[in-house]
């Protein structure tokens, strides 16, 4: 998976580069230029993104479980190693953060007789040391820790959320090579989808991205047959 910045109007989901070479891009952001005088941001020519090339037809699942695997691992990246303290980096683990919990709630629950609790922050080239000796200084640690994790979490389920899987079939779309339909798709007027046993024809352009399962469109956006 590469990491690269280029003119925005390259920028297209899914890419048939020849027979069973694809291009898949996703990560989208807008880049900015800024006038080094005065740091106006302006709009620029370029955008940046992720891709990957792979040398086989690739199923919506199989693209869609590299792309949210590449996203989870960025979300847990960004909680490991982004979250600061009063100046101190914490490393934000799985077990630091049931540590930090652990000591909260006991500091709690015991009205803050089970401090001093120390915590090693920093790296482990440059390692920092913090003496917790009140309630109202750990609740501090503590709670902005929380929402950090909380906030990437949402932060990263919006950006999931946001996706439009329908950018990234191989199928054509016609009654003979429907659509494979997930959850996170926009549905085009005239495209036949496929769902379990059956075929579906939209009649009606989504315009925006349905969730859940196609048979709850019926009638709405779509038309069932039995497929075969």
């Amino acid at each position: 998976m590469i990491r690269i910045t280029d003119y925005k109007e390259k920028y297209k989901q899914l890419e048939k580069e020849n027979d069973n070479v694809y291009l898949i891009r996703w990560d989208y952001e807008d880049d900015k230029e800024v006038d080094p005088k005065t740091g106006t941001e302006s709009e620029s020519p370029l955008g940046t993104w992720t891709y990957e090339r792979l040398y086989y037809t690739p199923s919506i699942d199989a693209i869609q479980n590299m792309i949210l695997s590449y996203m989870n691992n960025q979300i847990d990246n960004e909680i490991l190693n982004n979250f600061v303290w009063n100046g101190h980096h914490v490393w934000l683990s799985t077990e630091n953060q049931f540590n930090y919990k652990t000591a909260y709630d006991l500091a709690i629950q015991t009205n803050g007789t089970s401090l001093p609790v120390t915590f090693k922050f920093g790296t482990s080239a440059n390692p920092t040391y913090h003496k917790f000796e009140t309630i109202e200084d750990l609740s501090d640690f503590y709670l902005k820790a929380t929402k950090f994790v909380l906030d990437t979490l949402q932060k990263g389920w919006d950006k999931k959320d946001s996706i439009d899987w329908s950018k990234y079939s191989t199928n054509e779309g016609t009654k003979e090579d429907p659509i494979a339909y997930v959850s996170g798709m926009t549905l085009e007027l005239g495209k036949y989808y496929t769902e379990g046993e059956y075929i579906y024809m939209c009649h009606k352009d989504s315009e925006s991205i349905v969730k859940g399962e196609l048979r709850d469109y019926v009638d709405i956006y779509v038309t069932r047959y039995i497929n075969g």
